[in-house]
């Protein structure tokens, strides 16, 4: 058995749930339709409040009989069960019971705290008297006046978000998961600068002089030319890491303009073992065709980025045979520095926290609808 080292986090960890987590993009609520999401192992029903346009998220589990309400109707603003017919306004209150007159004030679904930017819905599904105070994650916008080309994209793997936000930290195996289409061997053999503080953690790479990848140097008409890249890679919170990355050439002098690419990860833990990444890439340098031309290709490299942590995730789960703890090396720094800060947020919210669970709340809605 291996041993499991609490101080660092891993598939096993408990969540950390006390943070912001995008849900979905704004465009895909509606106010006549409901959209099913799963949060740190938690259901969500989500759609748009038709009076106020606000986006609301309530738990995806009828607190009569557990069926999920993401699979019932919406009438008039309201989530009308489709099992039963126990209606619920979005503040999560049950407003009518087809059975009986009455409605206890007990029968209720918890409503999580919601807000939108930048064009997503995040959610908070931890403590919600913390959340009001919680700004969400510092993303990055442009300088005022800049011209940034911006793409999006979003996919699923079968990992731990500990294990994505790991690998968004190490670039070093940039030289070998994908190889020739990002990076060579000289990436992974400079070191790194490593520093954490209070609000984030954060990886500095700067290889120079150095060959730039095609996917770079073919828009950049740098092939073959010396250049220096600087690689920053930064945990911003257990729902955001952000990566930039700087491209100067070097045969230019001090002149030269640094061409820039920035990618905010947007990571949603969904159960231990499966993500949803939603990812925002800006260039300072590409518009139109060029544009979704090099956002294929990122969106390809991080398809590569899946099946390594797929790959990673099964011999995690399934090799049954007796194996010595993970070794780390000095390229792990970031990585080690990531997995205690995670296992330390998780481990200060157990046994402080309201009991999140459903059914709790639902035993006694039973008990209270049978005793009036």
């Amino acid at each position: 058995m291996v041993e499991y080292r609490s101080d660092m986090a891993d598939e096993r960890s408990p969540f950390v749930r006390n943070a912001w987590y995008v849900a979905c993009p704004s465009g895909d609520l509606t106010d006549d339709s409901l959209t099913a999401r799963c949060i740190t192992g938690i259901g969500l029903a989500l759609y748009r409040d038709r009076e106020s346009g606000a986006a609301v998220a309530l738990r995806d589990r009828c607190p009569h009989r557990a069926f999920p309400l993401s699979k019932s109707t919406l009438r008039d603003g309201e989530i009308v069960c489709g099992y039963h017919g126990f209606r619920f306004g979005s503040d999560g209150r049950c407003t009518h019971i087809p059975s009986q007159a009455n409605v206890p004030s007990t029968v209720r679904v918890r409503a999580f705290p919601v807000r939108e930017d930048d064009g997503f819905v995040w959610v908070w599904t931890g403590d919600g008297d913390l959340a009001e105070s919680a700004p969400l994650p510092t993303a990055w916008a442009p300088e005022p006046g800049a011209d940034w080309g911006v793409a999006r994209g979003a996919m699923e793997m079968s990992a731990s978000y500990v294990h994505l936000h790991e690998n968004l930290l190490d670039l070093s195996h940039l030289s070998y998961l994908h190889g020739e289409n990002f990076a060579g061997p000289d990436y992974a053999e400079t070191p790194c600068v490593f520093e954490e503080t209070d609000e984030v953690i954060r990886s500095t790479r700067i290889v120079s002089p150095t060959t730039l990848p095609p996917i770079f140097a073919n828009p950049l008409k740098m092939m073959g030319k010396d250049a220096s890249r600087r690689v920053i890679s930064t945990f911003v919170s257990p729902g955001l890491s952000l990566t930039e990355t700087q491209m100067r050439r070097l045969d230019l002098g001090d002149d030269a303009p640094d061409h820039r690419i920035i990618v905010q990860h947007l990571v949603t833990p969904v159960t231990n073992i499966f993500v949803r990444y939603h990812f925002k890439i800006a260039v300072s340098f590409a518009h139109g065709a060029l544009l979704e031309t090099m956002a294929g290709q990122v969106r390809t490299i991080f398809g590569q980025d899946k099946d390594g942590l797929e790959a990673l995730t099964a011999v995690r789960l399934h090799d049954a045979d007796p194996a010595p703890l993970e070794v780390s090396v000095r390229a792990d720094r970031a990585g080690v520095m990531l997995r205690r800060k995670l296992a330390q947020m998780a481990a200060g919210e157990q046994g402080r926290g309201r009991d999140e669970t459903v059914a709790g709340e639902g035993a006694r809605a039973v008990l209270d609808t049978m005793h009036t």
